[in-house]
Formats: C-alpha cells, sequence, structure tokens
C-alpha cells in the first residue's frame, strides 16, 4: 500500500473512497490538535485533494487554489502535474512567500528529473530569507548521499549547519552520519553536545544523547559512552535499543580491559 499510494513519509495517512481514490493524506507527524483539525477538515471534503482537483477542473484556478493542489501532488509524488501547477503559478502576480514556494518547487523539480543540483544551490544562495532553505539543503544533503558522493555530502552539512547553527536536528543528524562515515568525529562529537545543550525536551534529548554515545563508542572512549547511554537510560528506561546499545558498548569496554591486562 506505500508502494501503491507513492508514499515519501512516515507516517503516512491516506483516506481513500470506496472506488480506491484518494480523497487526501497527512504525511509526518502531527500534534493532536492539528491532527484531529486535519481530519475534520477532511471528512468535511475541505480543502481535500479531492476537492481542489475538481474545482481546479471546473475552471478555478485562484493563486490559493493552485498553490495548495500542487502541494497535494507534491505529497503524492504526482510530480510532473505539480510542476504544471507550478508553472501556471508563475505567470501571475506572486506575493514574495510565494514565490519562495514555486521557486523551492522548480529547484527540487529539477534535482529529482536531472540529477542536476545547481538550481537548489541557486536557490539557497539566492532566496536566503526563504522558509525552504532548510528543506533545501536536505535535499541537497540526500542527493549527494544517494550519489554516494561522500565528498559533497559532508560540505552541504558543513553549509547547512553554517546557516542553522542552533538547529539540533540538523546537528544531530549531521553528527549520526559522520558515525556512518567514520569521519570528522571529534567535530562530530562538539555538534552533538552542542545538540544536547538547545533541547528542552527530555526524549528527543536522550536520543541526542545515544548519538553522543555512539560518537563516543566509535572514538574507542568506551568508558564515556557507557556513561552517556545511561543519562538516555535515565530518561527512557525501557527503551530497548537504548538497552542494546548500552550492552554493545559495556562489551567493547570488556575487551579493552581484558586486552590491557
Amino acid at each position: 500500500m506505500y508502494n501503491r499510494y507513492q508514499c515519501k513519509g512516515v507516517p503516512s495517512l491516506v483516506f481513500i473512497n470506496k472506488d480506491g481514490q484518494e480523497i487526501d493524506r497527512i504525511v509526518g507527524f502531527r500534534e493532536p490538535s492539528d491532527y484531529l483539525n486535519s481530519i475534520k477538515k477532511i471528512s468535511s471534503n475541505i480543502e481535500t485533494f479531492f476537492s481542489l482537483r475538481n474545482q481546479y477542473f471546473s475552471g478555478k484556478h485562484s493563486i490559493e487554489l493552485l498553490s495548495m493542489l500542487a502541494n497535494k501532488y507534491d505529497q503524492q509524488s504526482k510530480l510532473d502535474s505539480a510542476n504544471i501547477l507550478y508553472n501556471k503559478l508563475s505567470t501571475y502576480k506572486l506575493s514574495k512567500e510565494m514565490k519562495y514556494e514555486v521557486e523551492y518547487f522548480k529547484s527540487k523539480y529539477q534535482l529529482s528529473k536531472n540529477n542536476d543540483p545547481s538550481l537548489i544551490t541557486d536557490y539557497i544562495n539566492t532566496y536566503t530569507g526563504s522558509p525552504y532553505i532548510k528543506k533545501a539543503f536536505l535535499r541537497k544533503i540526500s542527493f549527494f548521499r544517494i550519489q554516494e558522493n561522500k565528498g559533497f555530502e559532508i560540505k552541504t552539512y558543513v553549509e547547512a549547519i553554517s546557516s542553522f547553527p542552533n538547529d539540533y536536528s540538523l546537528l544531530n543528524r549531521y553528527a549520526w552520519r559522520m558515525t556512518e562515515l567514520g569521519v570528522n568525529l571529534v567535530d562530530a562529537l562538539n555538534k552533538s553536545s552542542h545538540a544536547i545543550s538547545l533541547i528542552e525536551d527530555e526524549k528527543e534529548k536522550a536520543m541526542v544523547i545515544d548519538t553522543k554515545a555512539e560518537i563516543l563508542w566509535k572514538l574507542n572512549r568506551f568508558e564515556e559512552s557507557v556513561d552517556e547511554i545511561d543519562k538516555a537510560l535515565r530518561i527512557d528506561p525501557e527503551n530497548s535499543y537504548y538497552i542494546k546499545q548500552k550492552s554493545k558498548f559495556l562489551n567493547s569496554l570488556s575487551k579493552k580491559i581484558s586486552s590491557s591486562i
């Protein structure tokens, strides 16, 4: 079902009618109140993909409708359909915010269709006030990762963090990726420590503490890795992943002690 409806985020909740036609979808995590509000709108067929598409084909082509429908197509990974609508939007006199949206889509469309990151790079450099800059950086990072171009992937991470130095999710993403690549571990350790200092939510803090523990383990600083994962376990003691991590770290520490005897 995930592939059938071309889902691209987790979680993805797709609403269909009795004929299997998509009415709308909710992609990604939502706060409970936002989630409930979205469900109510969908149940009332308000601003759903189904209703917006019907309005479009009935001849309604306002900027707001084109933008909402283009976003729906984008969520469904129907990029060609979204591109048609965004190109149509380009012929309108747009607000600065809407121009940010249109140009961002064009840049990621070129990246997906032509494997060409130049337009998304230009977007980042040109539209510095855009709320889509972080997404643009993440698109580039994902592109270079898929291309297995580690050098440019890391370079893009560095550029992104330079633009968002206090974004703990970005800092943590970078730090964990460095553990996977086995490079820049000292820098990753500094970035993870900074990320931890920025987080207020305890459960999210535990996840970043786990990243720090993994980095320390990669650096063969096993005692410290155990100390850090203990901090995560104090926050979330039943977390099976953290428990496995501690076992891994203790095993490495035991081997280190045995080899020194």
